[in-house]
């Protein structure tokens, strides 16, 4: 029985941060897009792209990126809800499964999340920085299954790379950069 939660453990969650993997994370949006579709309600899907992460694991080394991937992994956890859903997409990149949530606040919500990725890393003895760029994509306006909404979440998440980094887009809206601190 341990045996069988430990690979069901290996499978669905990642060995870094504890959150859930890409594959936890197709199954979580796949069963909450039905949710909504039953519910007339709305999903959203934050796709997180770290900005300068190669330039830690460069300078540092890839343990002390481990590292912080896990503490970006925490302040995500710490910017939202219980029931939302985090998970590891691969690499630098995250996502988050929203349900059931006010869409009036939701550029409040991505300065939340740009904010706390923002704030210093302390890796040996030294502060590093990282700023991310995101993606957001709403069901069923951006996509009307998993593969579309994923893309479309992708596309705005690129769109706001290819400008300023540091900041969020919409699909279909410009992208907005993260105000100076």
């Amino acid at each position: 029985r341990k045996t069988d939660q430990e690979l069901l453990q290996r499978a669905l969650y990642d060995r870094l941060t504890g959150l859930t993997n890409r594959q936890m994370f197709l199954d979580s949006l796949e069963k909450a897009l039905a949710r909504a579709a039953r519910g007339q309600r709305q999903v959203i899907l934050f796709f997180i792209d770290l900005d300068g992460f190669k330039n830690i694991n460069d300078t540092f080394g890839h343990m002390a990126g481990d590292q912080v991937l896990q503490r970006v992994a925490q302040r995500l956890v710490r910017c939202v809800r219980a029931s939302d859903t985090v998970s590891r997409y691969g690499g630098d990149e995250f996502t988050l499964i929203i349900e059931d949530s006010p869409m009036d606040h939701l550029e409040d919500f991505a300065q939340k999340i740009l904010n706390a990725i923002a704030q210093p890393y302390e890796i040996e003895g030294h502060q590093a920085y990282l700023s991310a760029s995101i993606g957001i994509a709403r069901y069923p306006d951006c996509g009307k299954d998993v593969q579309s909404l994923i893309g479309a979440a992708d596309r705005a998440m690129y769109t706001v790379k290819k400008g300023s980094k540091r900041g969020f887009g919409l699909c279909g809206e410009f992208a907005k950069p993260a105000p100076e601190n």
